[in-house]
């Protein structure tokens, strides 16, 4: 069976479900696979979903006054960047995102366009420590958050780290292995310069044809 049938055929379950039933077919012990109460549906009329974890460390809340001139976006590799990847892998995808601003309760990670941006790369939903607004045009598009609460905007977004394990509500997320990984950059490469169109026009072209009504009521490692 291919990653993706497993993944299709995982979302016909309840979350608690699956979790009940990890212990009897994987060693890993419980504390390793869910997720504390502080991360919780901000789109509970969205069925579960599962995809793949592509990660990364954010910052909406530092002021510029105060902030660091690390900003991953200007040193190459960026969010534009990480769509494509995300539309080159052929499957659902679920964004998980630590939030490492200097202002916990001001974190804002997204709203209804990067998750429009996201869902047309195939990515079905988000999980964070931090805040995100727009929760009507995250239903809309049938995008589903997972995340401490609803913030109602944010300070500049600079991207810290991508594509490295993250701590999330206790759990660490990682990503596909280097061989996958170096797979899905060199899909993303031949699909065209689609980083740099972004960058130019400020919005994301068609980076692959969206997958329909994937839903995240939960998620899994």
């Amino acid at each position: 069976m291919t990653l993706l049938a497993t993944i299709e055929e995982l979302r016909d379950f309840d979350t608690a479900l699956l979790a009940n039933t990890i212990g009897y077919i994987d060693p890993t012990p419980p504390h390793e696979y869910y997720m504390g109460g502080s991360i919780r549906s901000l789109t509970p009329t969205i069925e579960p979903t599962v995809g793949v974890a592509f990660t990364c460390e954010l910052d909406s809340s530092t002021p510029d006054s105060v902030a660091r001139k690390d900003d991953t976006g200007l040193q190459g590799y960026d969010f534009y960047d990480q769509l494509a990847e995300m539309s080159a892998a052929g499957l659902p995808v679920v964004w998980v995102v630590k939030a490492v601003g200097t202002r916990p309760d001001h974190e804002c990670i997204m709203g209804d366009g990067m998750g429009k941006s996201l869902f047309a790369s195939g990515c079905v939903g988000a999980v964070t420590d931090g805040g995100v607004r727009d929760i009507k045009g995250l239903l809309s598009t049938s995008f589903a958050v997972y995340a401490r609460g609803v913030t109602i905007h944010h300070c500049r977004l600079r991207f810290r780290s991508f594509n490295q394990p993250v701590e999330v509500g206790g759990l660490v997320a990682g990503r596909c292995d280097d061989d996958q990984l170096r797979d899905c950059r060199r899909r993303a490469r031949r699909r065209g310069p689609a980083g740099r169109e972004l960058r130019s026009h400020g919005r994301p072209p068609n980076l692959g044809t969206a997958r329909g009504p994937h839903h995240l009521g939960g998620w899994l490692r």
